[in-house]
């Protein structure tokens, strides 16, 4: 008597829910809407593009190291690096069709290199993420002496800092801007105050010169009349009559 061998499934679909019927209007979007097929001189215009559109976003211009897409951690070389990179992508050279915003977003880049090799332009930079950082902390309640690796654990799922809206990062941006934006309001101020100063200075200069140069007009006038007062004088002398002597009767 043979041994019965393993037993097959029978062909057919395999175990499990049946699949979820595709309706109609489903089919008809899949149709009107393919996946548009790029060449690669498309993905590279596409690629600038959406880079241009990164660098000239509000919430990333205010900082460097958002400009340059880099961590605070970045050394030199790095920062050589991204700049040379993103600033081949978007040369306004290689940009006709959108020129002037590439020119734009290439000022920005070159800038934003300029300011993070500079140290203490790099410093007032950290000074101010670090700012940014402790202000979210703040609105967000959470103790401001939370370090950087705390702060990523916290972002993980499940943590504190999971799904907010707007996101972690897009907070210290913001942040970042508002600070950056504050201190360019009161440099303004301040630079209007100067301005406004020196004018009030040259005026009252402007015063007291015009005052100087009245008075050496008039001294000069006076100066000048000198010689017909005197004249007058001479000939008022000239005509005055002399009193004549009294007769004595002897």
């Amino acid at each position: 008597m043979s041994e019965a061998g393993p037993s097959r499934r029978p062909p057919g679909p395999p175990p499990g829910p049946p699949p979820r019927p595709q309706f109609a209007h489903e089919k008809k979007k899949l149709e009107v809407y393919p996946e548009p097929k790029l060449s690669a001189k498309d993905k590279y215009a596409r690629n600038q593009t959406r880079e241009v559109d990164r660098i000239l976003n509000v919430a990333f211009r205010m900082n460097p190291y958002d400009v340059l897409d880099l961590t605070q951690n970045a050394d030199e070389k790095a920062i050589q690096k991204a700049y040379r990179k993103k600033s081949l992508l978007i040369h306004p050279d290689k940009m006709k069709d959108d020129q002037e915003r590439a020119e734009e977003a290439f000022d920005l880049l070159k800038k934003s290199m300029d300011a993070l090799l500079d140290e203490g332009r790099r410093k007032f930079v950290d000074e101010t993420v670090d700012s940014a950082r402790l202000l979210a902390l703040r609105e967000l309640g959470l103790p401001i002496t939370m370090t950087a690796e705390e702060i990523e654990l916290e972002q993980v799922p499940g943590g504190r800092l999971d799904q907010l809206l707007p996101s972690w990062e897009d907070r210290i941006k913001i942040n970042v801007k508002h600070i950056i934006l504050d201190e360019e309001l009161k440099k303004r101020k301040a630079v209007q105050m100067k301005q406004e100063a020196e004018i009030d200075a040259a005026k009252r200069r402007e015063a007291a010169e015009m005052e100087r140069k009245r008075r050496a007009d008039m001294d000069n006038a006076w100066e000048a009349s000198r010689e017909e007062r005197t004249g007058w004088r001479s000939f008022q002398k000239g005509t005055k009559r002399k009193k004549k002597a009294p007769n004595v009767l002897g």
